[in-house]
């Protein structure tokens, strides 16, 4: 036997159940061949069970790393040397070296020989004591199996094997069954190759007459993302202004009764190229629910304590950027395009929005009517325009270029 194998020497960490490996370190020569037969015999009478005691030998020039691990201990005088080892795991083994008197390299004498089984069996006694410890240890390596073969003699070896007993056991009848079987196998996948050729020319086909959609383009062209748009109402308030997360921002877009089916087009058109970005809410409020909350955040931004009077009419087409974790808002206003003026800014747009004269300013601002009274500049808007430089602002918003109206908080949402 060899020490080649790991299963010679199995492991156990159970100091009460250990097993023990005597090892005989030779070189690979016929001079030491002796020594090893002198080592079955001590195996066969030693009278120890196989399960705790095992025997084994190794050879200096296969197992070189083995031996440099163990070298703590051992006799540089003998060139046979014992040890009895203990493997605990895979990698650590606790090991004893077996005193042994010089030997003579070309003579064991009879009297060497007991005393070397003497001594072993004196030593494997004391050891399997679980009292009892060993004197070295050591971390080593799998040892190296120089029995084993490489991959491919090893599928080399399978494939003769598996000739020699096909070329025993088959009959001229039975590869008759086998080639008829292979046959039919190959047939059928033969058909169904050119069954799923006429089908796919004949698809290809269809397409190209526009009789057929790809069904995987089909749903494509359905999948369409969503964007929705929240009314902001009382019980909205606090999510989509008031309770917004850290970089998130509410696009605000105000309406009355009579614009919000014609408006809120225009809006979600606009708004369309940014509905991927998941800091971003969308929303439309109708302004004669939401016209003190609109009204006290302008005067919050003017820092006045007067009472704004704000003309709802003028209010339609505003768009409101919110920040409600910042506290401030960015407005979009048709009548005033942004601008580096800053607060001037909101104070005219605060104008404009408490105008109260029907003619000719709402009309100016709404229902495309004509003012000689607004500065003859050709600053008609009509309601379908009121939207037209949305894009642009917009633009200016994410680049971070327009202005910013602070607040100190945000007032409740009331409607009347």
């Amino acid at each position: 036997m060899t020490a080649s194998h790991l299963g010679v020497c199995p492991t156990e960490w159970s100091r009460s159940r250990k097993r023990l490996c005597v090892i005989l370190i030779t070189e690979n020569n016929r001079r030491h061949d002796f020594a090893r037969v002198v080592l079955r015999d001590i195996a066969l009478n030693s009278g120890y069970s196989s399960e705790k005691v095992r025997f084994a030998y190794m050879f200096k020039e296969t197992q070189s790393e083995f031996i440099k691990a163990i070298l703590k201990g051992s006799f540089k005088e003998s060139f046979l040397q014992i040890v009895i080892i203990w493997r605990k795991d895979d990698k650590h083994i606790m090991y004893e070296w077996v005193s042994i008197a010089k030997q003579n390299e070309n003579l064991l004498t009879e009297s060497l020989i007991n005393s070397t089984k003497t001594e072993i069996s004196y030593t494997v006694k004391r050891l399997l004591k679980s009292s009892e410890t060993f004197s070295y240890e050591a971390f080593v390596q799998n040892l190296f199996n120089e029995h084993s073969q490489g991959i491919l003699s090893k599928w080399i070896s399978r494939l003769l094997y598996l000739v020699d007993y096909l070329s025993d056991n088959i009959e001229d009848e039975h590869l008759l069954a086998v080639f008829s079987l292979l046959g039919t196998i190959a047939f059928m996948f033969g058909v169904g190759y050119i069954l799923m050729y006429f089908v796919r020319a004949e698809e290809e086909k269809l397409k190209a007459q526009g009789h057929l959609i790809n069904n995987q383009d089909q749903r494509h062209n359905n999948l369409i993302p969503e964007l929705k748009l929240y009314e902001l109402r009382a019980e909205k308030y606090n999510g989509m202004v008031r309770l917004l997360k850290p970089g998130c921002r509410t696009l605000l877009l105000i309406t009355d009764f009579q614009s919000r089916n014609k408006l809120i087009p225009y809006f979600h058109k606009a708004v369309w190229p940014y509905r991927k970005s998941k800091t971003l809410f969308f929303g439309h409020m109708v302004i004669e629910k939401g016209l003190p909350w609109f009204a006290e955040i302008l005067r919050l931004s003017l820092c006045t304590n007067q009472k704004l009077q704000v003309n709802p009419r003028n209010c339609v087409g505003t768009v409101l950027a919110l920040n409600g974790h910042r506290k401030y808002f960015c407005m979009y206003h048709a009548k005033h395009p942004e601008s580096v003026q800053g607060k001037k800014r909101i104070l005219k747009i605060t104008k404009i929005l408490m105008n109260t004269k029907e003619d000719p300013e709402v009309g100016t601002f709404l229902e495309g009517g004509y003012s000689e009274e607004s500065d003859t500049d050709s600053n008609i808007l009509l309601e379908d325009n009121l939207l037209n430089s949305l894009d642009y602002w917009l633009e200016r918003l994410f680049d971070g270029r327009t202005q910013k109206y602070y607040i100190n908080y945000w007032p409740d949402f009331t409607t009347k």
